[in-house]
């Protein structure tokens, strides 16, 4: 299942200060090391949002401590639960599953080619060169890289260029009104997937 927090203009420094201090120690930590106010912000939603889920999806009230790969991707210790978390400049998703799984959710910015052919393949930078809407194709694309590197646990270790996201299922949403792309990458089939994680997920409230 995935949780999305879109309305960061509304999350107060009230809320955020609650929110904070019910967190454990451990990650509180993590919040705090970033030095600007946003990124805490969003720090801290990404794992209330994660306690939401793993409370409505599994029953878990106690978060453990994560542990990491050598690239950095946490998981839960002694469970066989997946996750992964997100955050942009105007939302923070998290998804659950019992399956491997990654997530990105970005905001649609103007398209720059210079970024894309540091990230895209031949054949994507083919079709983003026929697309007559760019900005919202390389987003996709962004995004589709992005959780497919979380899926594999190596992060940003992956090269862009060298993912070809039609190897893998992926599943890509763009919500107009709200000028996000989110995509999925999981080993479910797609279609199975798509439907199992991305029904009345949208805008969850957790104020």
């Amino acid at each position: 299942m995935v949780y999305i927090f879109d309305r960061l203009d509304q999350y107060t420094n009230e809320l955020y200060e609650k929110h904070l201090s019910s967190l454990p120690i451990w990650r509180r930590e993590k919040a705090l090391q970033y030095k600007k106010l946003d990124d805490r912000k969003r720090s801290v939603l990404a794992f209330v949002l994660l306690q939401r889920a793993l409370r409505e999806e599994y029953g878990i009230t106690e978060i453990p401590e994560f542990v990491y790969n050598e690239f950095g991707k946490p998981s839960l210790p002694n469970l066989p639960i997946y996750f992964s978390l997100s955050h942009c400049n105007d939302a923070v998703a998290c998804a659950v599953s019992d399956h491997n799984i990654g997530i990105d959710v970005e905001s649609i910015v103007p398209y720059n080619p210079d970024v894309a052919r540091r990230v895209c393949t031949a054949d994507e930078l083919k079709m983003l060169g026929q697309s007559s809407n760019k900005n919202v194709e390389f987003i996709k694309l962004w995004t589709a890289k992005e959780a497919i590197s979380k899926y594999e646990g190596m992060g940003l270790s992956l090269p862009f260029a060298e993912i070809d996201v039609s190897k893998y299922a992926v599943h890509t949403n763009m919500f107009k009104s709200k000028k996000l792309v989110l995509s999925i990458a999981s080993d479910r089939d797609s279609k199975i997937f798509s439907q199992n994680l991305l029904t009345n997920s949208f805008d969850c409230d957790i104020m």
